[in-house]
């Protein structure tokens, strides 16, 4: 079985215990989990007070590589907030490092805002899935790219970039 959305570092939370690896393989062997792919915390501003960036999700990964998946992250308003920024070269310097898939999104704009769109288009060039927390709304207080009710946004996109949609050209191990 395959964990595919795990976190480790401190949450957002006060108080909130910090969940370290060795906690998390612990948990992992008492659920029967084999791998877990890890996600970055923070960089987007709807997010955490305290980070888990993706240098650190690779250190963990050097660590555990049988059992940890790392994921790269980054927010789509980065590269001076333009639909037209290639994210290509950083993606792909992620993934020679050893990145298997990109995410979580949690930039609170439409799904199918030209700067999401962007980054899928870079995503799918490189051959990285993008897991994301879907939200309800674009908000204060809310994370995670939305979607109107019946997901209309969603199955546009979905449409616009089918060949990095479902099944990618990328294999977890």
């Amino acid at each position: 079985m395959i964990d595919i959305h795990t976190h480790l570092g401190k949450g957002p939370v006060k108080d909130e215990a910090a969940m370290g690896e060795a906690e998390l393989l612990r948990r992992m062997n008492e659920l029967g989990i084999e791998k877990a792919a890890i996600l970055s915390r923070g960089v987007s501003p709807e997010c955490h007070f305290f980070h888990f960036d993706t240098e650190d999700v690779l250190e963990a990964y050097r660590r555990h590589s049988d059992r940890f998946i790392p994921f790269y992250k980054l927010d789509p308003r980065n590269g001076r907030n333009s639909p037209t920024t290639d994210f290509s070269w950083v993606l792909q310097e992620y993934k020679d490092a050893g990145c298997k898939g990109f995410g979580e999104l949690t930039a609170n704009l439409y799904i199918d805002d030209p700067l999401y769109k962007n980054l899928f288009y870079h995503c799918g060039k490189v051959g990285l899935p993008v897991i994301f927390h879907l939200s309800i709304a674009v908000t204060c207080g809310i994370y995670g790219p939305a979607d109107d009710r019946g997901l209309p946004r969603l199955e546009k996109v979905l449409h616009e970039f089918p060949q990095k949609s479902g099944s990618s050209h990328c294999s977890l191990p």
